[in-house]
């Protein structure tokens, strides 16, 4: 596949819209597109040379395809854009509809979409909120976007037919309502214009961008392997089992939290006994989630009553539910997979989110035997084992369904898993990026890392790193000091995380393990700081790159302000955004400071704001962005070499090959472990896992 078209000459932009019993949200863009309910309603398009002419095709009004969209469509030199581009193309392409339409198929590389390149820059994936953050001369349409939602799924439903016992749905039709047909169509050729103008605005995917892009709509095509049958059954017996933590948190409660997901109610409850936890960020604020939970179930003096509330609540806030019926729901049932799991560009920093089933999100620890596990499951859903006696033999059935989520994803007949993992990639990367010597010589090695620290600042003098157990204090200090404080934890958080995996470490014990590793890596704060000072320089001269390179050989990450943005230019070449920077003042606990501020999507309200950063957030930037070039390089390369690449899970990649995997593994971890050009001397390494199912 080669470029796409940057001459708006060549570029048609387009927008559909559609109809459907199936609720999207529910389910996939695939599914919905295979479902013999959906039907497309009309097109509006225009060249982006010319977005005032945005043409109109009404296929609701029964019209044959336009000519000038047919020859466009079967022209290899025209690109054709969307917002989302993932929806138009699926749907254009499902062989059901291109029958019935006549719409001729293009291939993903005739495909560009603007929503990828806003992500790549930094800003909101939405139509709506990325023409609001670029201040865009058009915008969108909000009410003509309630009329679609009320023209794209039924009225209502009919009485059962006598004949087939199916009830019909009862649709918005354009002969009773041909206003809001017309609002439709006109809200459809609003998108187009805001997408022209969008298109404008954004940068094109450079070529390696591109190839990513496209292999990320590959995998979502190709999809993951699913044991649908098992799913169906989980999603029933974790219902079943819910609606008895429901019953148990209203008698533990007095019947004052009356639900084990009556998340609100429990954490008044608990404060209402004295028990709380306050948000790290705003000391007013309350919560309880899964690392305020373990904080309280960790302490001594937890009265039996809110110890039972909370396991109750850590049980039932297990993904088991909502995950087995996410599977069920999304996964074909002709050929059993899950496509659409991936977001390109999710993160700022490059890094892809999960969609769907987001498999992201699934528990890393899994069950030792699946298949033993699962033959008592079955036995659950078909009442030949009891709660109780499935509890005694395996453990909580909430906590064993969700660690068996992961062996859900599995591969058809004849083909097996192999899945290549990096190791403690990030805290490889931050020494790598800080020339911290000694550290990346270590990880280098294959040392011992996390218990050479801990002998040598942790333990008392002469202790050697093979005195440090697995299962010591000292090494999970160790191992969790160098895994998280690459990016400037204090010792308070420190201590939170600690806390939250479960085990409790003193305010002493914090800051030793905090000073320790700045001291023994003195390269680290200096990577924090010297990022931040480039940054700031950037910002306070416009048009004059500034660059930041730790010890002799390590590589060189610059900044530079243009055209309203803050440009941070990464080893391998590739950008990282940040929209209208500015330097302001602010009270901090360490007294007035100036700080970093830009504008960008807030990880936890998703809303476009304006935020401020500092030297060890720029460095978790960095970091994670090289990451992710690294395994975006590494799933192109598996690519190349014809591998069936079907997803990636944060620093993993999973594979599907003929069986027997065992036969892969050395291949695939020399392909994994390649080092490109631009990051020589990066310690990489990595694990590599295989078998019939998806596993640790």
């Amino acid at each position: 596949m080669g470029p796409i078209q940057t001459d708006p000459a060549r570029r048609l932009n387009i927008d559909i819209e559609t109809r459907s019993t199936v609720d999207l949200r529910k389910t996939s863009v695939y599914e919905y597109a295979n479902h013999l309910s959906t039907e497309i309603l009309l097109v509006r398009y225009a060249w982006e040379n010319n977005p005032l002419d945005v043409k109109e095709w009404k296929v609701y009004a029964g019209e044959q395809i336009p000519f000038d969209l047919f020859r466009a469509f079967t022209n290899p030199e025209i690109t054709l854009v969307a917002h989302n581009a993932n929806f138009e193309r699926i749907l254009l392409n499902e062989t059901r509809l291109c029958a019935l339409y006549g719409i001729p198929k293009t291939p993903i590389g005739r495909w560009d979409d603007t929503a990828a390149r806003a992500a790549r820059m930094a800003l909101p994936r939405s139509l709506e909120m990325s023409a609001r953050a670029l201040d865009l001369p058009v915008q969108k349409d909000m009410e003509g976007a309630r009329i679609m939602m009320q023209l794209c799924k039924p009225r209502a439903w009919t009485a059962p037919d006598e004949a087939t016992g199916q009830s019909k749905p009862v649709w918005w039709e354009p002969e009773q309502f041909p206003e809001k047909y017309q609002r439709l169509s006109d809200y459809c050729a609003t998108d187009v214009r805001v997408g022209i103008s969008l298109s404008a605005q954004t940068r094109p995917l450079p070529d390696k961008e591109l190839e990513i892009w496209r292999l990320t709509e590959e995998i979502n095509d190709r999809g993951l392997y699913v044991d649908r049958g098992f799913a169906e059954t989980a999603a029933r017996v974790a219902g079943l089992y819910l609606k008895i933590l429901d019953d148990q948190m209203y008698l533990v409660t007095n019947g004052q939290v009356d639900g084990a997901r009556k998340v609100t109610q429990l954490k008044d409850w608990c404060a209402s006994k004295g028990y709380m936890v306050l948000d790290l960020d705003d000391d007013e604020k309350l919560v309880l989630d899964k690392n305020a939970v373990a904080q309280l179930l960790a302490r001594d003096d937890l009265p039996d009553d809110v110890r039972a509330a909370l396991t109750i609540r850590r049980e039932a806030a297990k993904s088991s539910v909502a995950k087995y019926e996410a599977i069920v729901n999304r996964s074909n049932p002709k050929d059993n997979r899950v496509r659409g799991t991936l977001v390109y560009h999710g993160a700022s920093t490059g890094r892809w989110a999960g969609a769907g089933i987001q498999p992201q999100n699934f528990p890393r620890q899994v069950v030792k035997d699946w298949e033993a596990a699962a033959a008592d499951v079955y036995a659950l859903d078909k009442g030949k084992m009891s709660f109780d006696e499935f509890a005694e033999k395996h453990g909580s059935v909430m906590d064993i369904l969700s660690r068996m989520l992961r062996g859900v994803i599995t591969a058809p007949e004849g083909k097996e898993l192999i899945y290549p993992d990096y190791s403690a990639v990030e805290a490889r990367g931050v020494a790598w990026v800080a020339g911290a010597d000694s550290l990346v010589k270590l990880f280098a090695s294959g040392g011992k890392v996390y218990e050479t620290f801990a002998a040598q600042y942790l333990c008392p003098a002469g202790t050697k790193p093979e005195d440090v157990t697995k299962d010591s204090k000292a090494r999970f200090l160790g191992k969790t000091v160098i895994l998280g404080a690459g990016y400037g934890m204090g010792w308070k958080k420190f201590q939170a995380t600690c806390a939250a995996q479960g085990t409790e470490v003193s305010e002493s014990d914090a800051q030793e393990a905090i000073g320790a590793y700045r001291g023994a890596y003195p390269e680290i704060p200096a990577l924090w700081a010297g990022l931040e000072e480039a940054a700031k320089a950037a910002v306070y001269n416009p048009g004059t790159p500034f660059t930041y390179s730790g010890a002799p050989g390590a590589p060189q990450v610059s900044y530079c302000v243009k055209g309203g943005w803050l440009l941070c230019k990464l080893p391998s070449g590739r950008l990282l955004f940040y929209r209208k920077p500015r330097l302001v003042r602010v009270a901090t606990e360490y007294g007035m400071r100036e700080v970093l501020e830009y504008s960008a999507v807030n990880s936890l309200t998703k809303k476009w704001e304006r935020e401020t950063t500092w030297g060890g957030k720029l460095t978790e930037n960095v970091v994670q962005a090289i990451c992710r070039d690294l395994i975006a390089e590494a799933m192109l390369r598996f690519r190349d070499r014809g591998y069936s690449v079907v997803g990636t899970v944060h620093d993993e990649v999973i594979l599907e090959v003929d069986a027997p995997a065992a036969d892969k593994k050395d291949e695939v971890l020399k392909i994994m472990c390649e080092v490109p050009d631009w990051a020589k001397g990066f310690p990489l390494a990595a694990d590599v896992g295989f078998g019939k199912r998806y596993g640790k």
